[in-house]
């Protein structure tokens, strides 16, 4: 009897516990019911604010426009409407200076120096006209100077000429000159009392150098002839006489 009560009853055990499982089981936690209120969000006053930059989401961003093809690029940068800044003036540029070679121009040279187209020491005006040949050019020059020591008197003169010249920067001179050509002295016992002058003409030849900023040097030599006047004591000659420039220098102004 005892058995018996017993094997129904673990039967109705059974039945109840698979009874059980087939029941849907509760999830945790339960999902929130959509016909309640959202719970209120708590905003820390104290909390420090983020410098986090915010990104778009990637359902609201859009790329930006394509903006075509680029304008081809302008030959002078200067003018580039791109590039270059509004309302502001192009940059105006100087307009360029030719550069003279003076070598090769007519002008008007100064100088001085030690020798006959300063009579002696002295200075001197000199004036090139540049023929339709680079190479050829003629000039008229006139100077003055002076012997500086007395015997008896500092001796002083004039002296003129033209001469032709050959070549660009190193140049063959062969010219003539005129005016004073030597100094004639009176004395008695052997003691100068007076000096004159002795006007005649001559011929040189020599070398000038010129550079392209006007900057001249010129020497030469060449024989001439000087006319004494009639004195007293002395009749009217001629008589031989060299001169030549030991070293003239000067400047070519324009």
């Amino acid at each position: 009897m005892n058995a018996r009560a017993f094997g129904i009853a673990l039967a109705v055990l059974s039945c109840a516990a698979v009874v059980r499982s087939q029941e849907p089981v509760n999830a945790w936690p339960p999902p929130p019911d959509p016909t309640l209120a959202p719970p209120p969000t708590y905003t820390d006053p104290y909390a420090t604010p983020s410098t986090e930059p915010v990104y778009p989401q990637p359902d609201t961003y859009a790329p930006p426009a394509d903006p075509g093809p680029l304008p081809p690029a302008p030959s002078d940068p200067s003018s580039n409407a791109v590039n270059a800044p509004r309302n502001v003036s192009p940059p105006v540029r100087a307009p360029l200076v030719p550069w003279v070679d003076r070598a090769m121009t007519s002008g008007l040279g100064v100088g001085t120096g030690l020798g006959s187209d300063n009579v002696w020491l002295g200075a001197h005006l000199i004036y090139y006209l540049q023929l339709p040949s680079p190479r050829v050019r003629f000039a008229l020059h006139a100077g003055m100077g002076l012997l500086p020591w007395r015997d008896p008197d500092i001796r002083w003169g004039t002296r003129g000429g033209g001469f032709f010249s050959y070549g660009v920067r190193n140049r063959f001179v062969i010219g003539a000159t005129g005016g004073t050509m030597d100094w004639q002295t009176f004395g008695l016992h052997g003691r100068a009392l007076a000096s004159r002058q002795e006007y005649g003409l001559g011929f040189e030849i020599g070398y000038e150098f010129m550079s392209p900023f006007g900057f001249y040097a010129r020497a030469s030599i060449g024989p001439g002839v000087a006319f004494s006047r009639e004195t007293p004591l002395r009749e009217r000659d001629a008589h031989l006489v060299w001169r030549g420039n030991l070293l003239s220098i000067g400047y070519k102004l324009w």
